[in-house]
C-alpha cells in the first residue's frame, strides 16, 4: 500500500493547499512563487471545500503517493485521535498515513487579514490576494517542512 499524506489545517485551508502543491511539485521547491502562480491555483480561486472530516484529493506524487487536503476543526487532536483508532481497528498500518498540520506552517498576520477580508467580509479578490502575499512570506518554511515530512515517510 501507497503512503497517504493529509495536510489537514483548522483555520487556513490555503496553507494545506500549497503544503499539498509543494509536496505535489506543483509548485516550486527552490524560490518563492510569484503571486500569480499562487492566485492562479485552480482551488485557490474556487476555495477549498470546509467540509470537517472529508478529504479532498489533490494528486498523486512520483512515488504513486496520494496527497489529500482536510479541514479537521479546532478540535484537531479529537480527530486525529479518532481517524487513527478507525484505521488501527481496521488492521491498516498507521506508518502508510501521514497527518501534518499546514494550518501551523504558514500562519501570519497576512494569512489572517486576508482570511478575514476573505470570509468575513466576502471581498475575495482582496483576501485571496493578502492570503497570497502571507503564503510567500513563510514559503520557504512551508518548503522544508513538506520536505522533511517527506523525508520521514
Amino acid at each position: 500500500m501507497n503512503v497517504k499524506f493529509f495536510y489537514f489545517y483548522a483555520g487556513f485551508s490555503q496553507s494545506a493547499l500549497i503544503a499539498a502543491y509543494i509536496h505535489l511539485q506543483k509548485l516550486p521547491g527552490n524560490r518563492v512563487p510569484a503571486l500569480q502562480e499562487i492566485l492562479s491555483i485552480q482551488e485557490f480561486k474556487q476555495g477549498i471545500p470546509r467540509d470537517i472530516g472529508v478529504p479532498h484529493f489533490i494528486g498523486e506524487d512520483y512515488r504513486g503517493d496520494s496527497v489529500y487536503t482536510v479541514a479537521f476543526g479546532t478540535n484537531y487532536e479529537l480527530a486525529l485521535q479518532t481517524v487513527n483508532f478507525i484505521l488501527e481497528k481496521q488492521g491498516l498500518d498507521l506508518t502508510k498515513w501521514h497527518f501534518i498540520n499546514a494550518g501551523e506552517l504558514a500562519n501570519n498576520l497576512w494569512m489572517k487579514i486576508g482570511s478575514l477580508i476573505n470570509d468575513i467580509f466576502k471581498i475575495s479578490g482582496l483576501g485571496k490576494y493578502l492570503i497570497a502575499v502571507g503564503i510567500r512570506k513563510n514559503y520557504q518554511q512551508l518548503c522544508e517542512q513538506v520536505s522533511q515530512f517527506k523525508k520521514e515517510s
